[in-house]
């Protein structure tokens, strides 16, 4: 359970094992592109690394461009699944208001894919202004997610057992007393989320859907890093949303949970009475996976789990 989800580190977390790995995929990459584009394209620094790809910001004379390297023995054929994806996407989305990040440039066979940054502000631009402009920013991410996942809706029944089984194995994996309580308190949280659901909205979704991964300017907003497992519930897309935005800014998600009834407003897929029940089952599950990958730093990540009462509830 502790590898289920990684998530991208800072460089400084880096080993120098990993800094050399790092090194050497940049290289990699330099190369590739410069047989395609010579020396038009540049290769910038590392932004972003999990144990199954490391991520490169890259410049096409004066454009952004995000360029994403696939490491291990399946990484070719991870590259044309998310390729497949991608290139799916976007001819179902096209130019509305709810698009992907396009891509430029692609080796499959070395695991590569090039994007482009959208010449937009970071959603997360939107979510620091506050009021009116934080609103409008919430539902437009609910909206490219009602938008993308909508055509492939199923109500499925639910269940649930699976993470509560995959996280109580996990308890004593953990060898501080205290993060044992935490995780323990979130199984039981999912266990009493558990028994209000009934039947769970699936569909295929972004699969890493975060306020880091959008854009948004002039009612378009854009989504890079579609995952081709995205098949699940779309509450769990939610949570893990729900839960960055608490993280990077942990004040705004406290008291009357006004940015979830934000968001929620502009989630046209989902059921109220299926967000009510089940939301807060996701939002532990997040959590859950988020502590057993957790290092000594993140601290804000235990405060929220410590201080969760209503977390993940509608108002």
């Amino acid at each position: 359970p502790a590898t289920l989800e990684p998530e991208m580190s800072q460089t400084a977390s880096y080993r120098p094992l990993s800094r050399l790995r790092s090194w050497q995929t940049q290289r990699q990459i330099t190369r590739l592109l410069h047989r395609e584009w010579r020396d038009d394209v540049t290769i910038g620094r590392l932004v972003g690394r999990t144990g199954r790809e490391e991520v490169f910001e890259a410049y096409l004379d004066d454009q952004l461009l995000e360029a994403r390297m696939m490491l291990g023995p399946e990484a070719a054929m991870r590259a044309r699944a998310e390729l497949d994806v991608l290139d799916e996407a976007a001819q179902r989305l096209g130019d509305g208001n709810e698009r992907v990040t396009r891509i430029l440039w692609a080796n499959p066979a070395s695991g590569l894919l090039v994007t482009e940054i959208p010449s937009a502000p970071p959603l997360g631009a939107r979510l620091g202004e506050g009021g009116t402009a934080r609103n409008e920013a919430l539902g437009a991410a609910a909206r490219w997610l009602s938008t993308y996942a909508g055509p492939t809706l199923v109500t499925d029944r639910f269940g649930g057992g699976f993470w509560i089984r995959q996280f109580s194995a996990a308890i004593a994996s953990l060898p501080d007393r205290t993060e044992q309580a935490r995780l323990a308190a979130l199984i039981e949280g999912m266990r009493s989320a558990r028994a209000g659901g009934r039947t769970v909205t699936r569909a295929r979704c972004h699969g890493d859907f975060r306020p880091a991964q959008l854009w948004a300017a002039d009612g378009v907003i854009w989504a890079r890093g579609l995952r081709p497992d995205g098949w699940g519930a779309v509450l769990r897309d939610v949570a893990r949303f729900v839960v960055d935005l608490s993280l990077a800014s942990p004040e705004a998600a406290s008291g009357d949970n006004a940015d979830l009834d934000a968001f929620v407003r502009g989630l046209s897929i989902v059921p109220e009475r299926e967000i009510r029940a089940l939301l807060p089952y996701f939002t532990a599950v997040e959590l859950a996976g988020r502590l057993l990958r957790a290092t000594p730093a993140d601290v804000g990540l235990r405060v929220l789990i410590d201080n969760r009462r209503g977390f993940g509830n509608l108002s």
